[in-house]
């Protein structure tokens, strides 16, 4: 990404970076309340963009009304202050297990 961006952008996200110096999440100032963001886009000292990454892990069909309503009400609370952009990835995988209230794995699910 930096790369196709060029050298008067910064990127930031949890890691290591080239020079071998650890990263910190970029925190985007929101409309209601802060956000730090997975990946943050930085241009003149402003960060100007952020993309949030979720991974469905576990019980999607209970929680997939919570997944959207969720990632909705960030990306406003983002994208009302300022008009910044900020845009969300989510990750599901073809098998999820599904686990009861005791964290038992009961079956694993797989999404059409």
């Amino acid at each position: 990404m930096s790369q196709n961006l060029g050298q008067d952008f910064k990127i930031y996200s949890l890691g290591v970076d080239s020079g071998n110096q650890f990263q910190k999440e970029a925190k985007m100032i929101g409309r209601y309340y802060d956000k730090k963001v997975d990946i943050g886009i930085e241009y003149k000292n402003e960060i100007i963009a952020g993309i949030g990454l979720k991974f469905v892990v576990q019980n999607y069909l209970q929680n997939s009304i919570n997944y959207f309503e969720n990632m909705l009400g960030e990306t406003a609370n983002i994208r009302s202050q300022n008009d910044k952009l900020y845009f969300q990835i989510l990750i599901i995988f073809e098998q999820i297990p599904y686990f009861s209230k005791n964290r038992i794995n009961k079956k694993w699910g797989k999404l059409n």
